[in-house]
């Protein structure tokens, strides 16, 4: 799946039950977010809306 809106980055932590999570980072701007921008920590691109 093509990343539109975000990229996950090489920033990650493993959580406690050991699940490894990645930060999110904005590729393009949309709303109140600017490319570049750092956001939340997903499982998966499975985590995220593209749209």
């Amino acid at each position: 799946m093509q990343p539109e809106k975000y990229t996950l980055t090489d920033i990650k932590k493993t959580l406690k039950d050991g699940t490894i999570v990645y930060r999110i980072q904005a590729i393009k701007d949309f709303g109140d977010v600017k490319a570049g921008d750092l956001g939340g920590w997903v499982q998966s691109y499975k985590n995220l809306s593209q749209i």
